[in-house]
């Protein structure tokens, strides 16, 4: 699996994760933005 193919599902899965575990989702969106910008400043 490529890392663009693994990021596509990334929000999907850890919506599910947050809510199987009862954690605040708001962390795993946090961090995808945060990888997102940090893609986009590097590119």
């Amino acid at each position: 699996m490529s890392q663009a193919d693994s990021l596509k599902s990334w929000p999907d899965t850890h919506e599910r994760y947050a809510q199987r575990f009862n954690v605040d989702p708001e962390i795993g969106r946090a961090a995808f933005a945060q990888h997102h910008t940090q893609q986009a400043q590097e590119g």
